[in-house]
């Protein structure tokens, strides 16, 4: 029986969702210990899901209690947000990708799971939803910022990630800034994919805010 429901969270869940990530950081960081600024953190978290929600999706595990203990988002860049991995590294992702549309360039972010919650399968599930839409296209590339601990696990279940510049400390971690493409996203989710329920598997967001 699984110990965990997945399901894709709605603009309603927002804030519950921001509130998750800014505890998750300070748990695994932070030894726990939460700055004056804890309000602060999650209203930027709120606004910025907030911004990005229509060309996003957000997968949460929750337990039986309803209480999420796990989560990750995937963004369909509209090619005019601005990035996480944009503002933190000044990275060009257009330089990287001169010759595929924009709308086949992925970002990966807000992986969380809960302190104390070891569930190797449950990280495998999470990944599987949030890499689903760039294993449908294989021009497709996906950018992230991972902490080195989280980088050195993936690679051991089998995903290519591709270091692009060198690591910072941000939010507690040393965190460095990867791609990863469908040839390197597939042998893993070939495996994998049988975890998840194809009935909120999604490709690409239908709304999009070209100009």
């Amino acid at each position: 029986m699984a110990l965990y429901k997945i399901e894709k969270l709605q603009k309603k869940d927002l804030l519950e969702f921001a509130q998750f990530i800014v505890n998750e950081n300070y748990n695994h960081h932070l030894n726990g210990v939460f700055s004056f600024d804890y309000e602060e953190e999650v209203s930027a978290v709120f606004q910025e899901e907030l911004d990005y929600f229509k060309n996003s999706h957000i997968y949460a595990a929750k337990d039986f209690d309803d209480i999420i203990v796990g989560s990750i988002r995937v963004l369909c860049w509209n090619g005019l947000d601005l990035l996480p991995i944009q503002k933190l590294f000044q990275i060009d992702i257009t330089s990287h990708n001169n010759f595929i549309p924009v709308d086949t360039i992925w970002h990966i972010g807000r992986f969380a799971i809960r302190k104390g919650v070891r569930d190797v399968n449950l990280l495998k599930q999470l990944m599987i939803y949030a890499i689903n839409p760039i294993c449908q296209n294989r021009y497709s590339v996906a950018y992230a910022e991972c902490d080195s601990k989280l980088l050195r696990i993936i690679k051991a279940l089998g995903i290519i990630a591709i270091p692009l510049d060198k690591p910072i400390t941000y939010l507690g971690s040393e965190t460095i800034p990867i791609k990863m493409t469908q040839n390197g996203l597939i042998h893993f989710y070939s495996k994998h994919k049988n975890l998840v329920a194809n009935s909120i598997l999604t490709t690409k967001p239908k709304n999009y805010t070209f100009v």
